[in-house]
Order: structure tokens, then C-alpha cells, then sequence
């Protein structure tokens, strides 16, 4: 579990707005790719996007990040590249750096002493379970703690937001399920408002406090996840509960 430096409190958070978008539209090479999207999120709060491939999840991500550009739509506040934590699809690890000399480049920008860097680093690195592989470097470790490397240099930026672009997508079971537990072990602690690109329910619904679904470009608040934060456990029948739930929510939106 992620304490001292990492701690944060999000108790309340429900009553502070991070920030709201409203019709928000992106038209890429003469296509509609987001079509008016609007939602609201507490400050603390995650929302999945679910959807398959080409729905316009992953350009509503982009462009809520400054990374492309939009045609129209509001975003209160502005969201700008450097604060923002992106993760894609690939864990983007320098393969020519050790799982933690990767980590300690999200130091880099926050122009801290030496002993802090190193202090903060031996933490993260012990939380998140990397301290035993610290010193290989990425073709030397699993699929998943590749990507739990590469949630941990993001996490050493300290984002304001993190964007999360089909984290586990190109992950076996085993692999996402280590990094979703890393995941969820961060939002436990956390304060990072959270977007989270996805087609897993499973995901969605373990990552997620509100779950949207969009089409050719739409976007449906579908419902607010149902399982408590310390409840959301794949095995048991509360679990099974919001599942069905989800997938009867989908149907009647798709039909």
C-alpha cells in the first residue's frame, strides 16, 4: 500500500468538481470521432470508458489531454499535456534501462534533491512490488510488471489526472489481473482523477466509480459502479451482481 509521501486524502472528494466537459467534439480526416461527449467527475473519481475498437474512446482521451486537437466543446478547468499521466496500450519502458532507472525518469521534472528522489524511488518501487526486479532491465520481466514499471514512473510524476488507454489490452489474464490490482492498490491511496480507455467489464468495473459507454463516437453514462471501493473483488457474488447489471445496462443502451 502506497503511504507517507504518496498518501493522500479523498475523503469528500464527491464535493469538489474536478472538472466537467461538455460537448465535446473531435472530427479527425473529415470523420466524427467524438460526438458531443459530456460528463462530470468529483475531484478523486474515475470513469471508464467502454467501448470497442473505434468507438472514440482513445481520441476523446487524446484530446482531453491536449494531444489532438478538437472542433468544438468546453472543458472546466483546462487540461494541459503536463499534468496529465498518460499510459497507452505499450508500457513504452526504455529497453536500454533497468526497471528502476525507467521508474526514477518520472522524478525527472519535479526537481527534487538526490537523497528525495532516491527516497521516494525505494518506496514506490517496494509498493508497487518491483523491488525485486529493479535491477533487470524490461525483456527480462513479465508482460505485467512491465506495465506495472510503467504505471509506477508515471505515478513518480505526481499527474494530476491519469489517462489510461487499454492498459491491459495485450496483457494474459494473469498479467492484468497483477496490474489491475496495482491499479486499483493506487486508487485506494490516491487522488488522481482517472479516465480509463477499455472493452473489459471486468476492468470497468474493478477501476472505475462511473462507467460510460461509447459508440461511433457517443458517449452514455451508463451507471455509478455499484461496489464499494474496498469490495471490488472478482470472486465474490456482489461482483457477479454488478456485472449483470452492467451487461442488462449495455443492452438496453445498444437496443
Amino acid at each position: 500500500m502506497i503511504t507517507d509521501s504518496y498518501d493522500q486524502d479523498i475523503e469528500g472528494a464527491e464535493d469538489h468538481m474536478t472538472f466537467s466537459v461538455s460537448n465535446w467534439t473531435v472530427v479527425r480526416h473529415q470523420n466524427v470521432v467524438v460526438d458531443r461527449a459530456s460528463f462530470e467527475l468529483a475531484d478523486g473519481e474515475s470513469l471508464a470508458l467502454l467501448g470497442t475498437m473505434g468507438s472514440g474512446k482513445s481520441s476523446l482521451l487524446l484530446s482531453l489531454a491536449s494531444l489532438i486537437p478538437i472542433t468544438s466543446g468546453d472543458i472546466e478547468p483546462r487540461i494541459y499535456p503536463h499534468n496529465v499521466g498518460f499510459m497507452f496500450q505499450e508500457s513504452s519502458l526504455f529497453p536500454w534501462l533497468t526497471i528502476e532507472d525507467n521508474v526514477r525518469l518520472g522524478f525527472n521534472k519535479r526537481f527534487l534533491s538526490k537523497p528525495v528522489v532516491a527516497k521516494e524511488l525505494s518506496k514506490l518501487l517496494s509498493d508497487l512490488g518491483l523491488e525485486k526486479i529493479k535491477e533487470r532491465y524490461p525483456n527480462q520481466v513479465s508482460a505485467g510488471q512491465r506495465q506495472i514499471a510503467a504505471i509506477a514512473r508515471i505515478m513518480a510524476k505526481k499527474p494530476q489526472y491519469l489517462f489510461l488507454d487499454e492498459p491491459t489490452s495485450r496483457l494474459d489474464r494473469e498479467s492484468s489481473e497483477t496490474t489491475w490490482k496495482a491499479l486499483l492498490e493506487l486508487k485506494k491511496t490516491q487522488k488522481q482523477t482517472v479516465l480509463l480507455a477499455t472493452h473489459s467489464l471486468t476492468e470497468s468495473l474493478l477501476l472505475a466509480d462511473q462507467i460510460g459507454l461509447m459508440t461511433e463516437g457517443h458517449l452514455t453514462i451508463m451507471m455509478k459502479n455499484p461496489l464499494t471501493l474496498f469490495n471490488r473483488n472478482t470472486q465474490n457474488e456482489a461482483f457477479f451482481s454488478a456485472y449483470r447489471e452492467l451487461q442488462s445496462k449495455i443492452k438496453q443502451v445498444k437496443s
